[in-house]
C-alpha cells in the first residue's frame, strides 16, 4: 500500500506545502485532513462507478462505501490522534465515507472513533503495530469485507454523544474492487482487487469527470480480469497494450452508467495524457491521440445504445478481441 511513505511521514514542524504539489498548498487543513478529503473523493467516485455497474459485472460483492483508518499506519500516531480529536485509547477512526453509500446513510463521518468491527473490539483485540506500517490497516479492511460477504451486513461500534452505539449497515451490490489512495507515485493502477490512485494525481485532476475516467479505467482492469490474466500468460508487449485499450474503452461505459460526463475521458486524453505522452517509447499505452480515438468511438456507441433500467449493458460488448480493441469495431 505504501500509504504513508515519503512526504506523508511528518516530522515536527514540516510544512504541508513542502510535501504536497503546489495546487494543494492552498487547501485548508493539516495533512491528515487533506489525505482524508482525497480518500473521500476516491471512495465516492469508486462507489458510484462500482455500484452503478453491478448489474453487468460478473464478480459482485456487498459493500458499504466505508474506509476505516488505523491510526498506527501513520508515522506519528499521536499527531494523527490529535488531528482527528481522538482519545489516547482510540486505535481506528472512520477514514472516508463515499457519498450516497450505506455508510453515509448511517451517518458515519471522517474522524469518528470506531470501537468494534463485527466481533472485533478494537481497543482489546487488535494486535500491536509499529507506527508507519499498514498490515493492520489491510487486515481491518479484510475483516469488513469478510463480514459483509458472510452476512450481507456489517456491525460497527461507534462513539456518539449519547454513548456507544452498534450500527448494523447492510451492504449494496458493487463490482468487486476496493478504492484506495496511495502517496507514492504519480499515477493510478489496478492490482486485481484494488484501484490505487496516487495523491498527486487526485490533486492534479480537478476535473471530476476526467478523474472519474482514471478510476473507471483502473476499475475496468479489475472487472475484466486483466491482472490475473497477465500473471498467467505473461506481460508481452501486445497483450499488455491490448488490456490498456480495452480498459480505456470499457471505462467510458462505466462512466456513463454512473452519471459522469463521458467527455471527461476526452479532456483527460487532450490534457493529462497528451502532456505525458512519450510516443512509441511508452511500453504499455498507445499514443494519446490513438487513445483519444478509442474513447471517442465508445462515446458514440454509448450514445447510440438503448439505456435500460440498469444502465447501458456493456457486458455484450466486452471483452473485446485484439482487433476490435485496436480498430474500434
Amino acid at each position: 500500500m505504501h500509504r504513508f511513505a515519503g512526504c506523508w511521514r511528518l516530522a515536527a514542524g514540516l510544512l504541508l506545502s513542502a510535501c504536497l504539489p503546489a495546487n494543494a498548498a492552498a487547501q485548508d487543513g493539516d495533512p491528515y485532513h487533506v489525505v482524508a478529503e482525497l480518500d473521500a473523493r476516491a471512495q465516492t467516485v469508486g462507489w458510484r462507478l462500482a455500484s452503478a455497474n453491478a448489474s453487468f459485472c460478473s464478480n459482485v460483492v456487498p459493500a458499504v462505501g466505508l474506509l476505516v483508518q488505523d491510526l498506527q499506519s501513520w508515522e506519528d500516531p499521536e499527531e494523527a490522534r490529535a488531528a482527528f480529536g481522538a482519545s489516547a485509547t482510540t486505535q481506528v477512526v472512520v477514514g472516508a465515507v463515499a457519498d450516497g453509500s450505506p455508510a453515509a446513510e448511517a451517518g458515519l463521518h471522517t474522524g469518528q472513533p470506531l470501537r468494534s468491527i463485527t466481533d472485533t473490539v478494537l481497543e482489546i483485540d487488535l494486535p500491536p503495530a509499529e507506527p508507519g506500517t499498514y498490515q493492520r490497516q489491510t487486515a481491518l479492511l479484510d475483516l469488513m469485507d469478510e463480514g459483509l460477504q458472510r452476512n450481507g451486513w456489517i456491525a460497527i461500534g461507534i462513539d456518539t454523544d449519547a454513548g456507544r452505539e452498534l450500527l448494523r449497515i447492510h451492504g449494496q451490490p458493487v463490482c468487486a474492487s476496493r478504492f484506495e489512495l496511495v502517496t507514492q507515485g504519480s499515477r493510478a493502477k489496478a492490482d486485481g482487487t484494488r484501484v490505487l490512485v496516487s495523491a498527486d494525481m487526485a490533486l492534479e485532476l480537478g476535473d471530476e469527470d476526467a478523474f472519474a475516467f482514471v478510476v473507471a479505467h483502473e476499475l475496468a482492469h479489475n472487472v475484466l480480469g486483466h491482472i490475473p490474466m497477465l500473471a498467467e500468460k505473461g506481460r508481452g508487449w501486445g497483450r499488455v497494450r491490448h488490456t490498456e485499450r480495452e480498459a480505456d474503452r470499457l471505462a467510458v461505459w462505466l462512466m456513463a452508467n454512473a452519471g459522469y460526463d463521458t467527455q471527461g475521458a476526452v479532456r483527460f486524453m487532450r490534457g493529462w495524457a497528451r502532456e505525458r505522452d512519450v510516443g512509441f517509447l511508452d511500453p504499455t499505452h498507445d499514443a494519446w491521440d490513438e487513445r483519444l480515438g478509442g474513447v471517442e468511438t465508445e462515446i458514440a456507441l454509448v450514445a447510440a445504445s438503448p439505456a435500460h433500467s440498469g444502465g447501458y449493458d456493456w457486458s455484450r460488448r466486452f471483452p473485446l478481441s485484439r482487433r476490435d480493441a485496436k480498430s474500434g469495431r
